[in-house]
């Protein structure tokens, strides 16, 4: 449920970032951020399980510190685009997040 909720943010996030609508951009940020925020807490709790167990902190410290800062200037959504891009990738074919009953 939580996977699915981080991809959909993710590719409201992306479709906003297309559009280079600022108002459309923070708010699928915040979502992002908030999706991302409530995974951390579950695979802290241990009710997701990942693969490689280094990169879940440096995208989690992406998505809710850098992220925000840097989604204010418009010279760099494009830039941020492709980083979600590789966020996106990385999850699925590197870390694999899984929840836990």
């Amino acid at each position: 449920m939580v996977i699915r909720h981080l991809r959909d943010a993710a590719d409201a996030l992306r479709q906003a970032l297309d559009q280079e609508d600022a108002k459309a951009i923070q708010d699928a940020q915040e979502e992002f951020s908030r999706a991302v925020k409530e995974a951390w807490q579950l695979y802290e709790n241990g009710q997701l399980v990942v693969e490689m167990r280094g990169l879940p902190r440096l995208m989690y410290f992406w998505a809710v510190d850098e992220l925000p800062e840097r989604i204010q200037d418009p010279a760099q959504w494009l830039s941020l685009r492709r980083e979600l891009g590789h966020f996106l990738r990385v999850m699925e074919l590197s870390i694999k997040p899984q929840e836990v009953a």
